[in-house]
C-alpha cells in the first residue's frame, strides 16, 4: 500500500522519533553519535528548523522541533537521515537499511504538553539506566537548555522560552536560557533524590511512549 501523506503545519511543535533498523544498537559508537549531532546542526541551519530538544541514544533518536514553512520539516528529516545512513554504511563497509520504519511524528501543544515532552526526551537515558542525570549524556539537549553548553549549539532557546511561556521579569532577552529562565527549566525537567539519581516526574499522558 502507498504511504499516507504527513500533514505538517508550520508554527506547531512536533515530537519525532526514529529507530534504527530492527531496533539494533547502530548508534552505540560515540563517534557515530558525534557525527549525527554534527549533521543535525548543519541540517537545522540549512532548513531553518527551530530545534527545541533532542536525544541521540544507542538505537533511536528523539527531536522536538517546529518549522516556518510546510515542507521544511519533512525535507529536513529526509536529508538528515538519508545522508547519515550513507555515511554509516560507507564507514562500516555495509549495505542495507540503517533506519527502521518511517519516523514517528506527534504534534505537541505548548505549556504542560511541551514540558512533558522535554522531560521524556532528556530523561531517556536516565530511564534506561545508562546515566544518573541528563547532564551526563552529552548527546541530548539538556545541557544547552539549562545554559551549561556554550559551544556547538543546536537549539533555538528563544523559541523554546516563548513556547513554554517563560520570560525573565528583568526583561533581559540576552539571558534567556540561563539564569532566571534556566533555573525554572532545570527544576521542571528534573528532581534529584537523596542518592543523586533523578526522580522521574510522572506525566498524565502516554503519548510520548514510543
Amino acid at each position: 500500500m502507498p504511504r499516507s501523506n504527513r500533514y505538517i503545519l508550520p508554527g506547531f511543535i512536533y515530537h519525532r522519533t526514529h529507530r534504527c533498523h530492527n531496533r539494533k544498537f547502530l548508534l552505540k559508537c560515540r563517534l557515530d553519535r558525534i557525527e549525527y549531532c554534527t549533521r543535525l546542526r548543519d541540517a537545522v541551519h540549512e532548513y531553518r528548523i527551530s530545534l527545541l530538544d533532542f536525544s541521540v541514544t544507542s538505537n533511536h533518536v528523539h527531536m522536538a522541533a517546529m518549522c516556518r514553512r510546510i515542507a521544511d520539516l519533512s525535507q529536513f528529516m529526509q536529508q538528515l537521515e538519508d545522508e547519515f545512513a550513507d555515511y554509516y554504511n560507507l564507514r562500516k563497509h555495509r549495505s542495507g537499511s540503517f533506519w527502521g520504519e518511517r519516523f514517528h511524528s506527534t504534534m505537541i501543544d505548548g505549556g504542560d504538553h511541551l514540558w512533558n515532552c522535554l522531560r521524556y526526551i532528556d530523561q531517556n537515558m536516565v530511564r534506561a539506566g545508562i546515566v544518573r542525570h541528563p547532564m551526563d549524556w552529552p548527546w541530548c539537549g539538556y545541557n544547552e537548555i539549562v545554559g551549561k553548553r556554550q559551544h556547538f549549539r543546536l537549539l533555538d532557546i528563544d523559541c523554546l522560552v516563548e513556547m513554554l511561556g517563560l520570560y525573565d521579569p528583568r526583561g533581559d532577552r540576552d539571558e534567556c536560557g540561563v539564569g532566571f529562565v534556566a533555573n525554572i527549566i532545570c527544576n521542571q525537567l528534573t528532581t534529584t533524590s537523596e542518592n543523586g539519581r533523578i526522580c522521574r516526574k510522572r506525566t498524565k499522558s502516554s503519548r510520548f511512549r514510543v
